[in-house]
């Protein structure tokens, strides 16, 4: 069972996302975020009010209740960066550096250091989260055609079909989730098909998914769904001793698939080398694809055909056996405690030598990214890898057991490489990681240690909420991918916040038609005037009218006024004037009452302090900016002052880690510009606010205009 800490406010929101989890199975418990306390003059502090409500809650549910004391961060991160940024003439939010400095910082550190797995909250927004699935991709838009093809293929069955997600990893990726208990699997190649049929209807004392419909004529199967997770996708959280047992029992498990009937599988009565040469993906194959595509040339296609010639003579006449060959980690599903629940993908059941996997095993060692599923290459450590090998000798000897052992995994490499480069012939790593192969100054320990390609794929992504009115991703544009990878937020796939009110009714919860909080986020309902003149002192200044130069008027002090307001100037007379520009040092304040004025609009903003949530966006293509909250969504391009990849990483904080150490992963960049050329001028935007980006639904992030 899951640990969530969930951040309750003593709102609705909060109140059901605990709910929610509750239901779901998870262990929760609730959080009171103590972070300011500080009564000021008219405004009593309603933070003693809202701890007893989440409290109230809490007893309801039934869920253990805690409170964390945020104020001195609170002060510093939120208040202090609030105030400078007014008194430097800007106008900041708030509500997202508490976002960045609490809620998504302070609170998961200290969640994770009191024995969470993950938080929530009750933010209107959806995270897709491969920390909270297995594999699935709700990203992958699947074709009409495919869907189509798939209802055929239940209803043939009488197989409920439910919503069908697509597989990223772990699986092949033809590989559907059409209901919570089933996997669709549709094959390619006739051979892998009837593989992974034989398994899975055979005896093997091994535990794989269970058999549940097959079409050899279509070349498809339904099998169990294995509620668990990759075991590359948790490989970095367990001990050694665990790993160490998860390799014993692999390799019990290749061993049962060495003693399979080889006369039932393609290849049988050719040598090893033959198949090298000739059988499933071999080089002859490569070459002919390497040729006729032009990709390499022929000097190059004549060193590849000497380095085979020079070394293929380790191989002569040896026999093969069954070999599951494909040991990268994400073939194995386990359970919380690190049991193996299944092992999967027995299409890759091979007549093979025994030393075979070793070649997979040593990229994994060299470079965990590659054999990772897209979604967790950013838990690739060689640290976590550096015993494989010691492990799958003690358990698994009979696949070191061979003479000239380095010289035949090199050629192993060889032949992976060839037959990559035929799918991939730009990507230099790659190149790279061959060139070392066929060298004479070839060096074992650079072997793919460098092919590490250029797709970066992000393990979370931000969301907008299914209720766009509701949305709060524009607050939230600051959290890292490692925050958003361990967090949930409940409540964002539903529709309106009067369907959140009826849910939380439904349960009994005490607060359901509780007001929704406004003004300073934790501080109260506060106007920022107010809240300013508690920590700056008022300086009477000109209210000046923008085309005339006329005063029109005393203020308090600029620090006060914000581009586009039009309240709280006391100039009345007529139609209503706006504030469209201000001078710090002369704490003037312009006014206007022409909203069509050139100077008041925006088409081209130069945004500072950069930070995206995943990979930069790429600069010309079409995005979505939103200049404020609830905000029209407003199409752009981005243009950058230098290229993305080339400068340096985003702050992001390691969770799996000790606090506060930064890790050195980072996706996009932080402390750098960008330009956003919006295809529609915009008024008002003030120096200091946030822009965010998003590609369609998903929010990229953003920065601070300058």
């Amino acid at each position: 069972m899951k640990k969530v800490y969930v951040g309750m406010s003593g709102g609705v929101d909060s109140s059901l996302s605990a709910a929610l989890l509750k239901e779901q199975g998870y262990a929760v418990t609730g959080v009171y975020m103590k972070n300011w306390t500080q009564d000021l003059p008219g405004m009593k502090c309603p933070w003693a009010d809202d701890l007893a409500d989440a409290k109230r809650v809490a007893v309801q549910l039934g869920i253990p209740f805690k409170v964390f004391d945020f104020q001195t961060e609170y002060k510093q991160k939120v208040v202090d960066y609030m105030i400078a940024e007014y008194e430097a003439g800007r106008t900041p939010n708030p509500d997202v550096m508490c976002n960045q400095e609490v809620k998504f910082k302070l609170f998961l550190q200290a969640a994770i250091e009191d024995g969470a797995e993950m938080i929530a909250t009750g933010h209107y927004a959806r995270v897709e989260n491969s920390m909270t699935t297995i594999h699935e991709n709700t990203d992958v838009k699947i074709p009409e055609k495919t869907r189509n093809y798939i209802k055929k293929i239940c209803a043939r069955h009488n197989i409920e079909l439910k919503k069908t997600t697509r597989f990223a990893a772990g699986f092949t990726n033809q590989v559907y989730k059409i209901n919570n208990d089933l996997i669709l699997k549709i094959y390619t190649e006739k051979e892998n098909f009837i593989n992974e049929k034989d398994i899975l209807q055979s005896d093997l004392d091994i535990k794989r998914p269970k058999l549940i419909a097959q079409n050899k004529k279509e070349k498809y199967i339904i099998m169990e769904f294995i509620n668990g997770s990759s075991l590359g996708h948790v490989w970095h959280k367990a001990s050694e001793t665990q790993r160490e047992n998860l390799i014993k029992n692999i390799c019990e498990n290749l061993r049962k698939i060495n003693k399979l009937d080889p006369e039932e599988f393609a290849d049988y009565g050719k040598s090893w080398r033959e198949i090298l040469e000739y059988g499933k993906y071999n080089l002859q194959d490569s070459l002919k694809k390497l040729r006729k595509q032009k990709i390499f040339d022929k000097k190059e296609i004549k060193q590849a055909e000497n380095f085979w010639r020079q070394n293929s003579h380790y191989f002569d006449n040896e026999k093969t056996t069954p070999v599951f060959w494909d040991i990268h980690l994400d073939n194995f599903i386990v359970d919380e405690k690190f049991n193996i629940l299944a092992q999967i993908d027995f299409e890759n059941i091979w007549l093979t030598a025994k030393d075979y996997p070793i070649y997979r095993l040593e990229k994994m060692m060299n470079n965990p990214r590659l054999y990772l599923s897209e979604n967790d290459e950013k838990f690739a450590d060689k640290d976590d890898y550096k015993n494989l090998r010691k492990y799958y000798e003690k358990y698994c000897p009979e696949m070191f057991a061979f003479k000239n052992l380095a010289s035949r995994v090199r050629v192993y490499h060889f032949l992976d490489a060839l037959k990559l480069i035929a799918r991939f012939p730009n990507d230099e790593p790659l190149r790279a990681a061959y060139k070392n192969l066929v060298s004479r100054n070839y060096d074992a320990k650079k072997v793919w240690a460098e092919a590490e390609g250029a797709t970066k794929n992000p393990m979370a992504k931000l969301l907008r909420a299914k209720d766009e009115e509701k949305d709060q991703t524009y607050f939230l544009y600051r959290i890292t991918e490692n925050a958003l990878s361990k967090t949930l937020f409940p409540i964002g796939d539903f529709a309106s916040k009067e369907e959140v009110r009826a849910e939380a009714e439904k349960r009994g919860l005490t607060t359901a038609r509780k007001k929704d909080s406004q003004g300073i986020c934790f501080v109260g309902e506060v106007g920022v005037r107010d809240f300013l003149s508690q920590f700056v002192e008022t300086q009477p200044g000109n209210i000046i009218e923008q085309e005339t130069g006329k005063i029109l008027g005393q203020h308090d002090g600029a620090i006060f006024y914000t581009l586009g307001q039009r309240h709280g100037l006391n100039i009345g007379g007529g139609l209503p004037f706006y504030i469209v520009g201000k001078d710090m040092g002369k704490n003037e304040v312009y006014v206007s009452k022409n909203l069509n004025a050139p100077e008041f609009f925006r088409d081209q903003i130069e945004l500072t302090d950069v930070h995206w949530i995943n990979n930069p966006p790429e600069s010309g293509k079409k995005y979505l900016a939103r200049v404020r909250h609830r905000g029209k969504l407003i199409e752009c391009e981005i243009n950058y002052n230098c290229h993305p990849e080339l400068v340096s990483g985003s702050t992001e904080y390691n969770v799996d880690s000790e606090y506060p150490e930064k890790s050195e992963i980072s996706r996009g960049f932080q402390n750098d510009k960008i330009i956003v050329n919006l295809d529609e001028p915009q008024r008002a935007i003030a120096a200091g606010q946030s822009i965010v980006i998003y590609d369609d639904k998903i929010c990229l992030g953003g920065g601070i205009v300058k």
